[in-house]
């Protein structure tokens, strides 16, 4: 990992966002972030390190570091997506030591999206649907969180019987390596759908 070959992969991105600031006009308050498996983790990152300079963010099958979650305290609310496999052999849904080379312990899924919401303060679920329709072993069970500080949100997506996989994108690599996909949803186009109708928070005062 780039944390221990002293590789800053936090201030490169934020150096990136700052250079294409300095090229095209970006709306401050629409800038998101969005990562798969690893690219999740390090999306929770830079929510937790930079939430001030984001507008939303999105995880598809990773949670949030253990190591990180005790600090994570941005100074804004922050809306936060969470899309995650409960049969996923390389991050555990239930938390623990992620399975790979990357190693690490982190939060299980429930925790994740728990922290976030508390971190909002956001009130109980405001809408929940269950996404059956297709025969293929899963079902998808959505879960929103709208009434929350600062106009911020929490969408919690958990893909019953998913695996490390990204719902609606195809069994990339045979199950038995990364678990089942899902074809209940699209969820590239969820995700992007949440993003799109969200918008920096204003500090706390």
């Amino acid at each position: 990992p780039a944390s221990q070959q002293g590789v800053d992969d936090l201030g490169f991105l934020l150096a990136l966002l700052e250079a294409i600031g300095q090229e095209v006009a970006l709306d401050p308050e629409r800038i998101y972030v969005l990562g798969i498996s690893n690219g999740g983790f390090m999306a929770q990152t830079l929510a937790c390190a930079a939430g001030e300079q984001i507008g939303a963010v999105a995880s598809v099958v990773s949670t949030v570091p253990r190591s990180l979650a005790t600090a994570c305290a941005p100074s804004r609310p922050l809306s936060v997506l969470f899309m995650n496999g409960t049969a996923d052999p390389l991050v555990p849904f239930e938390g623990g030591v992620v399975s790979s080379d990357v190693g690490g312990e982190i939060l299980s899924s429930d925790a994740a999206a728990a922290h976030w919401v508390a971190h909002d303060r956001c009130g109980p679920a405001t809408e929940t649907r269950t996404f059956d329709e297709v025969d293929d072993g899963t079902a998808v069970k959505w879960t929103r969180y709208s009434e929350c500080e600062g106009g911020s949100a929490v969408d919690y997506y958990v893909v019953e019987g998913g695996g490390h996989t990204w719902p609606g994108g195809g069994q990339y690599l045979p199950e038995a390596l990364v678990g089942r996909a899902s074809e209940e949803l699209d969820g590239l186009e969820a995700a992007w759908d949440f993003l799109l109708a969200q918008r920096r928070c204003p500090p706390r005062g």
